[in-house]
C-alpha cells in the first residue's frame, strides 16, 4: 500500500481546476482502502510503502512495517524483492483501485497456492494488484511504465514476461483505477443506488462523502 502526506490526483485536480478537492479524494481513497485491507481479522501482514510524510497513516492504522520510497520513480520491483525476503507470498496493491476489495486480496493469496503469479488488471492496460510466490522479476524488462501513454500495455507485458520465465499466472477480474474525472463518475455509478452507498461498498464511505459533496465539480447529476 502506498501513501503520501496526503496529496495527489493531480490530473483530476487539473480537470476540475481544484487541487484541494483532488487531494481530499486522494486522501479518502487511501484511508478507505487502508481500512478495507487492515481492519478486522486477517491472515496476512500489511506493509505500507510511502513517499513524503506517513504520519497520518501511522496515526490511523496499525501496520507491520513502513517503507519509504527510494528517490526517483515508484519501484514495484524494489518493494517486491524486499518483501520476498520476509514473506513466502507477496501481494502489492494500489490505493486508487477502489473496487479491489479485501475479498479479492484473500482470493489472490489463495490463488498463489496453485500458481506462481497473480495479477488484477485495470482497463487502462496496467494492473492494480500484482503478486507472486517469492520474488519473480516481472519488472526489469517492462518497456513502458507510463500509464495511458502511447504503447502502454503493462498487464500484457507482464503476462509475456511471466511466460518467458516459465511462471504460471492467474488473472483476477479486470478493474479500473481513479485517474480522471470520468473514473470518478464511473465509480459513483458502480457503488451507489439512488444516491446512496450500496451495502457491499460501505468501506468506501470517505470516498463517497468527498464525491457526494463535490458532485457538481465531478459532473455528476
Amino acid at each position: 500500500m502506498p501513501c503520501t502526506n496526503i496529496t495527489g490526483k493531480t490530473r483530476i485536480g487539473e480537470e476540475i481546476e481544484n487541487q484541494d478537492v483532488a487531494n481530499a479524494l486522494a486522501r479518502a481513497l487511501i484511508l478507505d482502502m487502508g481500512h478495507a485491507y487492515i481492519d478486522g481479522e486477517r491472515n496476512y501482514d500489511v506493509v505500507w510503502y510511502f513517499c513524503g510524510s506517513c504520519r497520518e497513516i501511522q496515526d490511523e492504522f496499525s501496520v507491520k512495517e513502513y517503507i519509504e520510497q527510494q528517490p526517483g520513480e515508484l519501484s514495484i520491483g524494489y518493494i517486491h524483492e524486499r518483501m520476498a525476503k520476509q514473506y513466502d507470498k507477496v501481494l502489492i496493491v494500489g490505493s486508487d483501485v477502489p473496487l479491489l476489495s479485501r475479498g479479492m486480496v484473500n482470493e489472490a493469496f489463495l490463488a498463489l497456492d496453485s500458481c506462481d503469479v497473480v495479477m488484477a488488471p485495470v482497463d487502462d492496460g496496467g494492473y492494480g494488484m500484482i503478486g507472486s510466490n517469492g520474488f519473480v522479476d516481472m519488472y526489469s524488462d517492462v518497456a513502458n511504465w507510463e500509464s495511458r501513454s502511447a504503447g502502454y500495455r503493462l498487464a500484457d507485458e507482464t503476462k509475456e514476461i511471466a511466460a518467458r520465465l516459465g511462471k504460471s499466472l492467474q488473472t483476477m477480474p479486470q478493474l479500473f483505477d481513479i485517474d480522471y474525472v470520468a473514473d470518478v463518475q464511473r465509480l459513483w455509478e458502480e457503488v451507489t443506488v439512488d444516491g446512496e452507498l450500496k451495502d457491499e461498498f460501505v468501506y468506501l464511505s470517505r470516498t463517497f462523502d468527498v464525491i457526494q459533496k463535490n458532485k457538481t465539480l465531478f459532473g455528476i447529476v
